[in-house]
C-alpha cells in the first residue's frame, strides 16, 4: 500500500516504489489518494513541462 499519494506532489514516486516492493516479493499493489482541499492551493507546485497528469479544482 502507498499512501498517500498526493496528485502532483509526491505521484512521481510511485513507480520507483512498486519496482522495489516487486523485488522484494510483493505480488499486488495498492494505493490511497490524498486530494487537497482547495485552502492547500498554495502550496501546489508547478508541474514539469512534460507532465502528462491535468489538475482539476
Amino acid at each position: 500500500m502507498i499512501a498517500p499519494v498526493v496528485p502532483a506532489t509526491t505521484d512521481h514516486e510511485m513507480p520507483a516504489i512498486i519496482a522495489a516492493a516487486a523485488s522484494a516479493g510483493a505480488r499486488d499493489a495498492g494505493y490511497f489518494l490524498m486530494r487537497r482541499p482547495l485552502s492547500a492551493a498554495a502550496f501546489r507546485r508547478p508541474l514539469p513541462a512534460n507532465s502528462q497528469m491535468e489538475l482539476f479544482d
